[in-house]
Formats: C-alpha cells, sequence, structure tokens
C-alpha cells in the first residue's frame, strides 16, 4: 500500500521502457549477425554533460538547436527524459561478402583504409561504413523506437544526442552513436510539433528561411518534375518559383567550420571530462560483469 505521485512515477517509469527499449535493440533480427550493439541509459542531472557538448554544437551547427533548446527546456521542467544510446563500430567489417557497397572492392581494403584514416571528430556517421553492418545497426535502432511506441510514450531518434555522447567516449569503441530520447513522459510528439514561439528565441524567421534554402533537397522540395518548386515565400504558390543549383563551399568555408566546429566541442570536453572518465568507465564495469 501507497500513494505516489502520478507524475513522478511516470517520469520513473521512463527508465523502465529505457530498459526495455536497449532489450529490443540488443534482440533486434539482423542480416550478418557481426554487429556489436553498445547501449547505455542516462538519466537526471548525468544528462547535463551531453546536453552542454549539444548546445556548444549549435552554436556554429543551427540545425542541432532545435534538440539541445528542447532538452534543455524538458529538463529546466524537470521532465527530463531517460537517454538511451546505441552504438556500434561500423568502421569495421567481419562479414567477408567483397560487395563493394562500401566503395571498396573488399573488405580487407576497406578495413585497412578504415584504420589508416581515422574519423573526425564531430561526425555523427564516422566513414567509411560497412553498408551491411550500418542497415543492421539501424535495423536495432528500429526496434528500440518500436518498443518506445508500443509503450505509448513520446520519443525520436537523434544523431544530435548520440554524437555529443559519442565525443565524451560513450559507448566506448562506437563509431557511430545515436539517441533515443525516451520522453518527457506527460507530453505527446514532444520532439516533432516544436512550438514557434520557442524556435524564435534561437532562430529569426529570416535565418529559419536561409537554412531551408540551403537545404532544400532535404526539406523543402515539392513533388519531383521538370521544374521543382522551393517554397521561399508565404504565397509560394502563386509567385515565381526558382529552380535551385547545387553550389559548393570554398575550401576557405569548410575549414572555417570545422575549426569552429573543434573549438567549440573541445571546450565542452574539458569542461566534462570528470563525466567522460564516469561514461567510460561505467562501459568498462558493464564488460567485466
Amino acid at each position: 500500500m501507497g500513494l505516489y505521485d502520478g507524475r513522478q512515477s511516470i517520469i520513473e517509469n521512463t527508465h523502465e521502457i529505457a530498459k526495455l527499449c536497449a532489450q529490443a535493440a540488443h534482440k533486434a533480427s539482423h542480416i550478418t549477425g557481426r554487429v556489436e550493439m553498445k547501449s547505455m541509459i542516462v538519466t537526471g542531472d548525468d544528462i547535463v554533460p551531453i546536453l552542454e557538448v549539444m548546445e556548444a554544437f549549435a552554436q556554429v551547427m543551427p540545425p542541432a538547436g532545435g534538440d539541445a533548446m528542447f532538452l534543455r527546456v524538458a529538463y529546466d521542467q524537470g521532465r527530463v527524459p531517460a537517454l538511451l544510446l546505441l552504438g556500434a563500430d561500423l568502421r569495421h567489417s567481419n562479414v567477408g561478402y567483397d560487395c563493394g557497397a562500401c566503395g571498396f572492392d573488399t573488405c580487407r581494403e576497406f578495413n585497412q583504409y578504415s584504420r589508416e584514416n581515422p574519423p573526425a571528430l564531430g561526425v555523427i556517421y564516422q566513414g567509411p561504413c560497412c553498408v551491411w553492418k550500418t542497415i543492421d545497426y539501424s535495423i536495432s535502432c528500429s526496434w528500440a523506437c518500436a518498443t518506445a511506441w508500443q509503450h505509448n510514450i513520446t520519443n525520436r531518434i537523434q544523431g544530435t544526442s548520440g554524437m555529443a555522447a559519442q565525443i565524451l567516449g560513450c559507448p566506448e569503441g562506437c563509431s557511430t552513436v545515436l539517441g533515443l530520447p525516451i520522453g518527457p513522459a506527460d507530453e505527446d510528439l514532444y520532439w516533432y510539433n516544436r512550438p514557434g514561439e520557442v524556435f524564435n528565441e534561437l532562430f529569426s524567421y529570416e535565418d529559419m528561411m536561409r537554412f531551408f534554402l540551403n537545404f532544400i533537397c532535404a526539406y523543402w522540395e515539392s513533388f519531383p518534375g521538370a521544374k521543382p518548386m522551393v517554397k521561399a515565400k508565404d504565397r509560394w504558390w502563386e509567385e515565381p518559383h526558382y529552380v535551385v543549383r547545387v553550389e559548393e563551399d570554398s575550401p576557405e568555408e569548410v575549414e572555417r567550420f570545422h575549426r569552429d566546429v573543434g573549438n567549440a566541442l573541445q571546450i565542452m570536453v574539458e569542461k566534462n571530462l570528470d563525466m567522460r572518465e564516469r561514461m567510460i568507465r561505467a562501459g568498462l564495469r558493464k564488460r567485466e560483469d
């Protein structure tokens, strides 16, 4: 017998649902059977270092700002979700298919290139990747998302929170990490139906329009045809349409972007060295157990 605060109970229940999602990810049916899934569940105040890395990255990569801002809002309101981290090493092939889908003729050439060319910091999918293992990894992530959906709790798989955790070293030994926030438990579609007034604190309308135009292929392309339309104005169906041409960034712009990203992330990593060591130790204890 006992009395429980309902809101606090469902927040605590997110931890149990996260465990079930992790179980689903590890149990998922794979094609190759060669992917070693790694997972970690982060809760409470331990999510702050990951959040701070996300916020640092958002300073130079605005698309990351949405996930960081809404995680910050949830944390400040005492509705912090449980964050399930799902990772794997996709830069090593032990399948032996020699299919060439990775861009190399043989798995041996692929593995040699991966060993000799370490990935850059701050990249969600550190390539090159074995395509077959990537498919299996994606299956595991999908099973985790489906399990969260079956328990009627809001969730959304993210590259941003996963990359932030990976920069902090967790889970260890992964070339790719995705984060699955489980919750906030008392709100539906939290990670999808994002109020405009919150976004307005992060971006101006003009900044958002410029961002969407730069990412036309992913965000604003209409039905395919001879003249693809770009919805760049409020009454886009009545006014002249743009015909978009993809232009490559200059080497100087690319170098400056990577330098700014690296500097912002390095500051946060140094600030959270204690948390990084804790997360790595947690992974080591798990293997020893």
